[in-house]
């Protein structure tokens, strides 16, 4: 009973998800020598996650937190930023690996950027 207009926003929402599962799968069809950078959209507002993760970019497939879009960060499926890919050396790659933040870091982080926003 309720109006299509009034869906359209929510239907976006979906829609934009699904992104999240395309930017998955470039990550996974990367080349393993490949450093991933977080970018953020020019003249889009960003929330906190977004801005931490792209600070610390770049990342290789192993290290890559999050995906834009999957709903980890605080602008959940709204998120405005994208991934860009590189292809890089493997003592570059390996540098990379090693000065990363752990996974659980990013897990918490995240999570607890979360909770905090509520």
């Amino acid at each position: 009973g309720r109006d299509v207009a009034t869906l359209l926003p929510r239907i976006k929402m979906y829609a934009d998800a699904l992104s999240s599962a395309y930017s998955a799968g470039q990550v996974v069809g990367t080349d393993k020598d490949t450093l991933i950078h977080w970018k953020l959209a020019p003249n889009a507002s960003h929330c906190t996650d977004c801005i931490e993760v792209a600070k610390a970019s770049p990342f290789t497939k192993d290290t890559l937190p999050t995906q834009p879009k999957s709903g980890w960060c605080q602008c959940k499926s709204n998120c405005k930023c994208t991934l860009s890919f590189e292809l890089a050396s493997k003592e570059t790659v390996e540098r990379i690996k090693k000065t990363s933040f752990p996974m659980a870091y990013w897990k918490s982080r995240l999570m607890g950027l979360k909770i905090n926003s509520k």
